[in-house]
């Protein structure tokens, strides 16, 4: 344009430089409103506006300086969202780590609804809301099977419940209830050695060796005593409650 200028001012009536001042000065007028426009749309966060408004500018002026000041914003307000983006993925898959399965798919949704986020973050956050859906099905399973576990230990019947447990310890790692099975398990080995020193010393004393039936006796007793037995059921403020109702330990 200013070359042309020059031209025209050394001869007036010069056709091709008055028609190309003309048509250049149009064009600038166009490629200002588009960066300008581009400009205002990365202030909305509208990537998508603000990279057509760069292409329609670079299709007239590529090298011309508010196109390239529009390029080089769009590219760091990218790498900025980017960034922050990436955080974000970090903080779901953290919730997930600790369990917070609610709090991770709620996050993971907000972030997914994003206007802007790159097409393998979106893939990223989008496995990340599934895995975090799954945690929390096995989680609701895995209660559902404490819960079974405890009544039936409520009720007596400790090999059922260990049963249930082992069964939810095949879907979520809990130290504390794998802890307890063994106690059960336990229990239930000397229960059994309990009931055959019992039928031993029914069976000493019907053959009138009394005795030897008082010592069957007397030792299962003192398997009874010692693993409390009889006291199996839990209360409500014991561990096993506490499994029951919170996946927590």
């Amino acid at each position: 344009i200013a070359i042309a200028g020059e031209v025209l001012q050394a001869k007036k009536d010069h056709r091709e430089a008055a028609a190309l001042v003309s048509q250049w000065t149009e064009d600038r007028k166009r490629v200002l409103k588009a960066t300008a426009g581009g400009q205002a749309a990365l202030g909305r966060d509208d990537f998508e506006v603000a990279e057509a408004a760069l292409q329609e500018a670079k299709g007239m002026a590529p090298k011309y300086a508010p196109v390239t000041d529009l390029e080089r914003s769009i590219r760091e307000k990218k790498a900025a969202w980017d960034a922050q983006t990436a955080g974000l993925i970090a903080r779901i898959r953290e919730a997930i780590q600790k369990k917070e399965f609610d709090s991770a798919i709620e996050q993971a949704v907000a972030l997914g609804a994003r206007k802007y986020v790159g097409a393998e973050q979106r893939r990223e956050i989008k496995a990340l809301e599934d895995a975090a859906r799954v945690g929390k099905e096995k989680e609701k399973k895995a209660q559902e099977l404490i819960n079974a576990g405890f009544d039936l230990e409520k009720k007596g019947d400790l090999k059922g419940a260990i049963r249930k447990y082992e069964e939810a310890l095949k879907i979520v790692e809990n130290p504390k209830l794998k802890e307890h099975v063994k106690e059960l398990a336990l229990k239930v080995e000397q229960e059994k050695k309990r009931q055959e020193l019992v039928a031993q010393a029914e069976a000493l004393e019907k053959q009138d060796k009394l005795d030897d039936a008082v010592a069957r006796y007397e030792a299962a007793q003192k398997i009874r005593s010692e693993s409390k037995i009889d006291a199996v059921t839990p209360s409500r403020s014991s561990t096993a409650a506490t499994w029951a109702s919170s996946m927590g330990g």
